[in-house]
């Protein structure tokens, strides 16, 4: 019931493969980051906009949290906040998931090199930082699941860095979908943004879909 709830449009893309979002070097049919930050928000714009001022948020777990998350960080003015479940936040998770899905040069990664000049999230974290220090754009949550230690050292890093986020943990979840993590992640999306001053209104429960959007939501 979210899009009454928030009264939010929800868009949930698939993909012919694994959806790490992330460029291939060399591969022109696997750039899943542009397709999403550029091509899909895009047609979400052209088709979907009523008013010019919807935003776009992201939301999702696991590689897709991951991939959040870095959208996020990498086009900090095409999408507003995210929200990430369960990251492997560590390159040594990615590296594990990646392996056993065939190994760097199947994945949009292509390369290592490219997963750590790019988009390795610990990593780049500091100098990504500078847009996320004002006021929160993320949530994250590092319940007991397959990657609480990745989220707990990625809630320190941002610590570290300065960058505002709610991190809320205290559950154990089977990592899925349907494990009861979306709900607190919808509303923590939701508490992100009243966080901005001034604060925004929140739409009325049942507020016709064809009436003002305040956000479009990208689940992957």
């Amino acid at each position: 019931n979210a899009h009454n709830l928030y009264n939010c449009t929800l868009i949930a893309p698939e993909f012919e493969r694994e959806p790490w979002l992330a460029d291939h070097l060399t591969d022109a049919d696997y750039r899943y980051d542009s397709y999403v930050a550029l091509d899909l928000r895009t047609w979400v714009i052209a088709n979907l906009q009523q008013t010019g001022t919807e935003e776009h948020w992201l939301l999702s777990f696991s590689k897709g949290g991951l991939s959040a998350l870095t959208l996020l960080f990498r086009h900090p003015t095409l999408f507003h906040y995210a929200a990430a479940w369960d990251v492997p936040a560590y390159a040594a998770s990615v590296e594990a998931s990646v392996t056993g899905e065939g190994g760097w040069a199947g994945s949009p990664y292509g390369t290592e090199a490219n997963y750590d000049d790019t988009y390795d999230l610990l990593t780049h974290l500091a100098g990504w930082a500078s847009p996320f220090t004002a006021h929160p754009r993320i949530w994250l949550s590092g319940d007991d699941s397959v990657y609480e230690a990745d989220t707990a050292a990625l809630t320190a890093a941002m610590d570290g860095d300065a960058i505002e986020h709610f991190f809320l943990s205290g559950h154990v979840r089977t990592h899925a979908w349907s494990s009861g993590w979306v709900p607190e992640a919808m509303e923590g999306l939701y508490q992100v943004y009243r966080a901005q001053t001034p604060p925004p209104a929140k739409p009325s429960v049942g507020t016709p879909l064809t009436g003002h959007r305040f956000k479009n939501s990208l689940a992957f």
